[in-house]
């Protein structure tokens, strides 16, 4: 299953920090690719050991790949963010989990929005790096499970 992700940050590789093509494209090939922490963390060597220290841009976009790859491990269809607001798009909800979630991360204020398309919605205070935070609640909730 695919899980798509909407979170608003810079994720890109720039000309400036890989000025070749065929380069840049080889490493958003490895970057759809990862598919747990590992991956995450052989792509940042990589492109350290090959480029210099990645801009944050460039890491942003293999934290976005790794949560995609958590989101499908998890069940998500969808993760997005709007306004202060995660929205996890289960494709089965699981209430001991989300129980679980919402007793790990009280602050986050976690619930259940019924509807058209059932999420799991959380609340984040301004200055949260949203990209972390999605990651640990997912994280969680796959242990939860």
């Amino acid at each position: 299953m695919e899980c798509a992700v909407d979170i608003r940050c810079d994720a890109y590789l720039s000309k400036a920090y890989i000025p070749a093509a065929p380069q840049r494209m080889e490493m958003y090939r490895k970057i759809a690719r990862i598919t747990e922490y590992e991956d995450y963390e052989d792509i940042l060597d990589e492109l350290c050991d090959r480029f210099g220290e990645p801009p944050s841009a460039s890491v942003n976009l293999c934290k976005i790949a790794h949560l995609r790859a958590l989101g499908a491990s998890a069940g998500m269809k969808k993760i997005e963010e709007r306004d202060g607001i995660l929205r996890l798009v289960p494709e089965t909800i699981h209430p001991n989990a989300l129980s679980a979630l919402a007793a790990a991360f009280p602050a986050a204020q976690i619930r259940m929005a019924l509807g058209g398309e059932s999420a799991v919605v959380c609340r984040f205070k301004k200055g949260t790096r949203v990209v972390d935070f999605a990651t640990d609640l997912l994280t969680k909730y796959i242990q939860f499970r």
